[in-house]
C-alpha cells in the first residue's frame, strides 16, 4: 500500500479512501480559504486601456460589458474598397460586403423610381450609362427623373405634393431629414 499525506498538514492518510486528499473536513476548510485569499490582480481594458479589478480570478479582458462588445467589433471590422453609388455616382466608403448605394436617401429614391416604373427592385441589376448634371457618364440603376419635371414625387414616403425639386423631398420628410 502506497504513502499518501494529507495535502495541507501532511498527516498520513493511507488508511483513508483512494481518492481522500484531506485528514479531516477542518484541513479541507483551512486549505479552501487559503486558495480564496489569493490575491486578484489589477488588469488592463482590452478596449479602453483603463486599469481595472476583475470581480473573479478567471482572466477577464474587458472592464465591462460594453468595452467588450466594442473590443470585439473592432476586432472583427473589415474595411471594405470604396464604391461609387450606383445613383448619384458619388463615392464612399461602404460598411458592408453587398452596399451599392452610398446613403439611404438614394437607395429610397432608386426603389421609388423603380415602383413607379413598375420594375422589380430586386432585379435592378443591369446598369445603365446616363450624364450627370456636369456631363459624366454615372452608372445608374433606373433612369433618372429629371429634377424640373413637375411630376416629381418625394424618394422617401411617395407623395406627390409639396415636393421640393432640389431635395426631391416633401416638406414633412425634409422636416424629419434635417433632425
Amino acid at each position: 500500500m502506497e504513502k499518501r499525506n494529507c495535502v495541507h498538514c501532511g498527516v498520513d492518510i493511507s488508511k483513508k479512501k483512494l481518492d481522500a486528499k484531506f485528514c479531516s473536513i477542518k484541513c479541507y476548510v483551512k486549505k479552501a480559504n487559503t486558495w480564496r485569499a489569493l490575491e486578484i490582480k489589477d488588469q488592463e481594458c482590452g478596449f479602453c486601456k483603463k486599469v481595472f479589478r476583475p470581480k473573479t480570478r478567471k482572466s477577464t479582458s474587458y472592464c465591462s460589458i460594453i468595452c467588450m462588445y466594442k473590443g470585439r467589433a473592432e476586432k472583427m471590422k473589415v474595411v471594405w474598397p470604396k464604391k461609387s453609388c450606383q445613383n448619384c455616382g458619388g463615392e464612399f466608403q461602404p460598411t458592408r460586403s453587398y452596399q451599392i448605394y452610398c446613403s439611404y436617401k438614394c437607395r429610397c429614391m432608386v426603389v421609388n423610381m423603380a415602383t413607379r416604373m413598375g420594375i422589380n427592385v430586386s432585379d435592378i441589376n443591369a446598369l445603365e450609362h446616363v450624364p450627370n448634371e456636369t456631363g459624366a457618364e454615372v452608372q445608374v440603376s433606373v433612369p433618372v427623373v429629371s429634377l424640373g419635371d413637375s411630376g416629381a414625387v418625394c424618394v422617401l414616403c411617395g407623395v406627390g405634393e409639396g415636393v421640393s425639386n432640389e431635395t426631391l423631398l416633401c416638406e414633412p420628410c425634409d422636416k424629419k431629414n434635417m433632425n
